[in-house]
């Protein structure tokens, strides 16, 4: 048997919030059966124009579930991230397209 999973949910987490980190691989393994972790580098421009950089986790499941409501559920978990770590906006990505939600 094959199943074909045609959709792709990440989300991208500050490396040094590691319980946020453990927890969303929970909830991203009880709704989608299983996730995969990678460390990355992330650099964007801060209010006075400088360079930042952080180290980042980007946490991600393939699954069977609709547009609609795959992205219904990743503005729900973006939203709870980010205000739980105190972020003025969590990274969000569903099928190649990335969303900031705060």
């Amino acid at each position: 048997m094959i199943s074909k999973l045609y959709s792709k949910i990440a989300i991208y987490i500050p490396a040094q919030f590691s319980d946020a980190i453990r927890q969303t691989a929970e909830v991203f393994t009880m709704k989608f059966g299983g996730c995969s972790l990678i460390n990355l580098k992330g650099f964007w421009r801060n209010g006075r124009n400088e360079l930042e950089e952080e180290d980042v986790v980007m946490i991600y499941s393939f699954t069977d579930l609709e547009d609609g409501k795959l992205k219904e559920f990743g503005v729900l978990q973006g939203k709870k991230l980010a205000k739980r770590l105190g972020q003025e906006a969590v990274a969000i990505e569903i099928n190649n397209e990335m969303y900031l939600v705060s």
